[in-house]
């Protein structure tokens, strides 16, 4: 009567995780350009003590703020990281094609030089 095409639930959570690391990662790009951008365009290239500003921020290219503004911008940056593996984690396991060790598999498939393996499929046999 019904149909049973329903994903385990570890594909569920997989991708779950996956549009959430994705939302992330963008959200967090955004902000950090957006930061990048204000304050690029609202401070001066040389330090200003009287109002704070004595130390350079991380990616505007020289320009100035103060301590709490350049922990902001790398804060941002380490945050991305986390997004960024919750997009690449593993989708679903697959069988190795392979019997051969990893190592005879690696020198097949990236041959440098004359080094060629036979049956590889690489060069002349």
């Amino acid at each position: 009567m019904g149909n049973s095409t329903r994903k385990p639930s570890w594909q569920l959570w997989s991708n779950i995780l996956s549009f959430f690391g994705a939302a992330g990662c963008i959200v967090v790009l955004l902000w950090s350009f957006g930061l990048i951008g204000y304050y690029s365009s609202n401070r001066p290239p040389e330090p200003m003590p009287e109002r704070g500003w004595t130390q350079k921020l991380s990616g505007t290219k020289g320009y100035y703020g103060s301590y709490a503004e350049n922990e902001q911008l790398l804060r941002l940056h380490e945050w991305f990281y986390p997004f960024f593996l919750m997009v690449g984690q593993v989708k679903e396991p697959h069988p190795q094609k392979s019997s051969r060790p990893f190592q005879i598999v690696l020198l097949s498939k990236f041959s440098w030089g004359g080094a060629r393996m036979h049956g590889s499929g690489m060069g002349p046999e």
